[in-house]
């Protein structure tokens, strides 16, 4: 017996949640109902962020987006008849515990909207068109608080803000809005991991706004109170203080140990014990890790370079100065390079982690290595529009000595990061 397209529907994000897009997206092709299957794909692409094979995650979501306000107006004033026509989609509302309704059709409809929404303002952000980012992020908040979908909503509205912040709107406005978002969160608070995480950015959103507003006992009463909400997220804590230390704040400053463990699934593991090494935290077993590695050669030499080794520490400099100064990183900035700065900004995998070996490299007072991050962050392939640009506006700014343009870029970084 041939699976329903309600067994195909469950399979799907079944396999979504669990990452494997591929196995999900052949699903997908299996649900013969075309409202039910834009309705799972709007989910399946907004939990993996990946668009099918051979298919463009941007272009689907407008699809999906098209054909979700379609079936709006197709289900008007008459939705029991149309879930008469389609009876895998009733079966599907059962299975979310909601009932075969006008109102439970809508919610899911919204719902899914919400998702592609969401999705094209990633994609407009990712391209660096903030105007339609911020329109597609804003309807986004909007339909979800239409359906008191409270975590999508904060998610959304804080990205909507984010991208104010990044437009230039004035920092009394954005403070304003955080206050009120913070407020929001705290008053619908459910003890779910998915929503403390979600609450926990938008907290540290307000936390940053206010410290480069100079409200710095504003945001260490907010810390005092608050601040452990942000240890449910690794990155966002460590990137936070570290952000707020260097903004002035009196805010504990992670420790080298902190910072790894919160970068490390996002090193190159051919670099991490070269990594460990040079932010000070030991190493048990470098062969063993090397050997693990996706290239055993490179991860032992670097770590040999680090470890002192001239002949390791020439096999690694050499080549690679090269390929930087030919991707566009100033040359005199190059010459008095260390193996171990040169090893640290070619281990982050996402411009993430550049920013926060960044963030901690100004923290320490090495703004040569905070710059050469910056350039590397710049010039790097692969990073989307918006934070090459703004890894060169820091850059920039750095080289100057504006130390009113260094706190303004991080402070762009911050928020499109986070």
């Amino acid at each position: 017996m041939a699976p329903s397209d309600l067994d195909n529907a469950l399979a799907a994000i079944t396999y979504a949640e669990g990452g494997d897009v591929d196995k999900a997206c052949a699903l997908l092709g299996g649900i013969g109902d075309d409202v039910l299957r834009v309705i799972v794909s709007a989910y399946v692409y907004h939990i993996t962020g990946r668009g099918c094979p051979g298919v463009d995650l941007c272009s689907e979501f407008e699809r999906v987006n098209k054909r979700l306000n379609e079936l709006e107006v197709q289900v008007g004033s008459n939705p029991m008849a149309f879930l008469d026509n389609h009876p895998e989609l009733g079966k599907y509302l059962e299975w979310r515990g909601l009932r075969s309704t006008g109102e439970a059709l809508s919610f899911v409809i919204k719902e899914a909207r919400a998702f592609a929404l969401s999705g094209l303002g990633a994609c407009a952000l990712d391209k660096g068109d903030l105007a339609n980012a911020e329109g597609y992020f804003g309807d986004a908040a909007t339909v979800s608080r239409e359906i008191g979908n409270w975590r999508n909503y904060l998610i959304n509205r804080r990205r909507a803000i984010s991208v104010k912040v990044l437009r230039g709107e004035e920092l009394g406005s954005a403070v304003s809005e955080l206050k009120k978002l913070w407020d929001e969160a705290l008053q619908n608070m459910v003890p779910t991991t998915p929503y403390l995480r979600t609450a926990a950015h938008v907290l540290s959103n307000y936390l940053i706004t206010l410290a480069l507003m100079g409200r710095h006992e504003d945001t260490e009463k907010l810390l005092r109170e608050h601040g452990k909400l942000l240890d449910v997220n690794k990155q966002l804590s460590v990137s936070t203080r570290l952000a707020l230390r260097y903004l002035g704040v009196d805010v504990r400053v992670p420790s080298n140990e902190e910072v790894l463990d919160a970068i490390k699934p996002y090193i190159f593991s051919a670099l991490l014990p070269a990594l460990s090494e040079i932010l000070g935290v030991p190493v048990n077993d470098a062969s063993e890790l090397c050997a693990r590695s996706e290239d055993s050669r490179l991860c032992t030499i670097a770590y040999m370079a680090v470890r002192g080794d001239k002949k390791a520490e020439k096999a690694i400099k050499q080549p690679n100065v090269n390929v930087l100064s030919r991707a566009g990183v100033p040359r005199d900035l190059l010459e008095g390079i260390s193996v171990e700065q040169l090893i640290e900004v070619y281990a982050p995998r996402s411009s993430l982690e550049h920013f926060i070996l960044l963030l901690r490299a100004l923290v320490n007072g090495d703004r040569v290595l905070a710059l050469l991050h910056a350039e590397v962050g710049r010039v790097r392939l692969g990073y989307s529009v918006p934070p090459a640009k703004l890894f060169g506006e820091l850059a920039k700014a750095l080289r100057s000595n504006d130390e009113a343009g260094v706190r303004w870029a991080l402070a762009k970084l911050y928020y499109l990061h986070l």
